[in-house]
């Protein structure tokens, strides 16, 4: 071939670097082209195969959920528990005299003992054994889309036994009797249930609430405005919005999952999802709120709508320095008003009761 020939250059066999043999995908590429095309195929659908595989798309979806708690942890907005955020709510302080005011009763009732809280929250000697442990859990649970250790962390042992002690007190504690009973017939004298999104606050409500809800097959509403107010990724949920909760228990089926938006978001603030949740309960007909939910959550909606005093009740301010132990149930009185042109909230200090367990 000369130099002014226009026939094409000859192929360049491609060359490995390492062996300098020729690669055997120029060869099949060369001599046998449907060779290629059928391991190509086979390729391909090994790959599809795997990524339609149940455990394969659970894996996936713990990775990306793993991923958002992460982030979360590093660039949530969520503000520190006892730093107030007074430029989403006008003071508490505000409704103080004022005459048009409407009230409500709230119960708040904090989950059962964690899986988290199992393997952290106990004494620091045996951490390292039982992180270990957790770890090995945690691997073998990576496969399934719905169980997790430390995501949306559920119910430990400890925590099943003391939903199993508020259950069998609900009936015969009287000062339990507005959390035991429903109401009356019409629905102002009623009051209505909502849990947060997490599987162990759900798993607390059908347990601990199983006298009641077996007497009234009431529903009982997933509420992603409840959702924990810390950064950890235990408070990240699994469930997805609009979906209920995978529970494994014969209640479950009274879950409805309208309000469940699905898991919070990193710039978020907890003071938000709380402000959502008095506008919501306020606009709803039920005289009485029933929440179940966590102990940071708790703690900030104290510090944030109970009055800037330098003295308070005492259990006004064991609400704001202390936590709600886990199957605790405390009851108090929220006051929505309006001095300035939007609605400002406020806890009446001397109407806030611990009716179960001691504040921790």
């Amino acid at each position: 071939m000369g130099f002014w020939s226009s026939d094409p250059p000859p192929e360049v066999p491609v060359m490995d670097a390492a062996t300098g043999a020729i690669s055997d995908v120029y060869i099949l590429a060369r001599y046998q082209p449907e060779l290629l095309v059928a391991k190509l195929a086979l390729v391909v659908l090994v790959c599809f195969v795997l990524g339609s595989s149940p455990p394969f798309k659970g894996l996936a979806f713990k990775l990306r959920v793993y991923c958002a708690g992460v982030i979360h942890f590093w660039a949530s907005r969520e503000a520190k528990v006892g730093n107030t955020d007074r430029t989403a709510v006008t003071r508490p302080s505000s409704l103080i005299g004022v005459s048009d005011v409407v009230t409500k009763e709230f119960i708040f009732i904090r989950h059962g003992e964690s899986e988290w809280n199992e393997v952290f929250n106990r004494s620091k000697v045996m951490l390292v054994p039982r992180l270990v442990v957790g770890i090995v859990r945690e691997f073998f649970h990576m496969p399934f889309k719905h169980q997790s250790l430390f995501l949306d962390s559920p119910l430990g042992a400890t925590g099943y036994k003391q939903c199993d002690a508020l259950a069998q007190v609900l009936n015969k504690t009287p000062s339990l009797s507005v959390v035991a009973e429903q109401g009356g017939s019409t629905p102002q004298s009623r009051s209505v249930i909502f849990t947060s999104n997490l599987r162990r606050c759900v798993q607390t409500t059908l347990i601990g609430l199983q006298p009641r809800l077996q007497k009234t097959r009431e529903q009982v509403f997933v509420y992603s405005c409840l959702q924990e107010a810390a950064p950890n990724v235990d408070t990240m949920a699994l469930t997805p919005a609009k979906e209920k909760p995978q529970i494994n228990h014969p209640l479950a089926d009274l879950l409805d999952e309208k309000y469940n938006f699905g898991s919070k978001r990193w710039h978020e603030r907890a003071i938000k999802r709380m402000n959502i949740f008095l506008k919501f309960s306020f606009a709803r007909e039920e005289n009485r709120v029933i929440a179940v939910g966590h102990s940071l959550y708790f703690r900030k909606f104290f510090n944030e709508y109970l009055d800037d005093k330098s003295v308070l009740p005492e259990q006004a301010e064991m609400a704001k320095k202390k936590k709600v132990p886990n199957c605790g149930v405390v009851k108090f009185k929220v006051q929505r008003g309006k001095k300035t042109l939007v609605n400002s909230y406020r806890i009446v200090p001397d109407s806030i009761q611990l009716l179960h367990g001691q504040w921790s």
